[in-house]
């Protein structure tokens, strides 16, 4: 037991519990053996978890920026900017020629404003645009930024994996980063008409917020049945709002876009709906045209 016996020599002097000789009545070790006490112990505990405790609070104050390493062991990533697709998918599918479109939430983790840039490492051989090449975002804003990749027509068929960035101006450690594959593909020639019906999925933002209001993808969520004119709405396929159904048009099976829809071909006629009024960001992956 680590402790000492209290048996006085003098008013400020015990006996050691180890060695017998004595000792200060306030030390927290026994300077004769090097044994530690009891209370020597406790102490000791105390200002390591105090210390650890200032240290926490000081990087959560000072620095709002994480370190993440990453399982392949590539470079560890700092941000001050969080990028987002969930819960949407990192591979889409493209063919020669086509495109593809990721809806990206960005929330700044910055104490103060700041505009943060994007970039990316991809393969020449695939074309990255962005909404906003440069978005200005105040201390906890959040905003959707639209990522497009174009695949020129001689593109070879293959995955092709690349990293976009969200770079602080201000800070160039404080960036984000998401490791997105375009799976280069030969898809069918039929598009979507219509008077089709199909299968999707789909993922809604409310630009003001940038929140996800909506998602197929979430957990026990099945595609989105839809009757791309509503005036073909039965038991089965719905009817939806003119700005999600246009986006529709056009579409071949496996290809993913994201559509902004303006409040006018939103919930404009329907001033009750929490929608209306409001500009939607919608990402659409087309899974199947159903109509024979």
């Amino acid at each position: 037991m680590a402790k000492r016996r209290k048996v006085e020599y003098d008013e400020d002097t015990v006996e050691c519990f180890y060695c017998g000789k004595p000792v200060y009545d306030n030390s927290w070790r026994c300077p004769n053996c090097g044994k530690w006490f009891r209370e020597g112990r406790i102490s000791v505990l105390g200002i390591i978890a105090i210390l650890v405790i200032v240290i926490v609070l000081a990087i959560y104050i000072i620095q709002p920026s994480f370190v993440f390493n990453e399982e392949n062991g590539e470079t560890d990533k700092r941000y001050g900017i969080l990028l987002k697709i969930d819960p949407g998918p990192n591979t889409h599918r493209a063919e020669p020629g086509g495109y593809t479109e990721w809806g990206v939430q960005m929330t700044s983790l910055s104490t103060v404003a700041d505009n943060f840039e994007f970039s990316s490492d991809v393969s020449t051989l695939l074309q990255v645009t962005y909404d906003t090449q440069t978005v200005g975002l105040t201390s906890g804003q959040q905003s959707i930024n639209i990522i497009r990749v174009n695949v020129p027509v001689n593109t070879p068929l293959d995955s092709y994996n690349f990293k976009v960035f969200a770079t602080s101006r201000a800070d160039s450690t404080a960036s984000d980063f998401l490791n997105l594959t375009v799976d280069v593909v030969g898809l069918s020639t039929r598009t979507v008409v219509q008077a089709d019906k199909v299968t999707c999925d789909y993922i809604l933002w409310v630009k003001d917020t940038a929140n996800v209001h909506d998602s197929s993808y979430w957990e026990a969520r099945t595609p989105l049945l839809v009757a791309v004119d509503p005036e073909n709405a039965d038991g089965t396929y719905i009817g939806v709002i003119s700005g999600f159904s246009d986006g529709l048009v056009g579409m071949k099976t496996g290809e993913t876009k994201v559509e902004v829809v303006p409040p006018s071909r939103g919930y404009f006629e329907k001033p009750d709906h929490d929608l209306y009024g409001l500009t939607l960001y919608f990402q659409i992956e087309l899974l199947s045209i159903d109509t024979a």
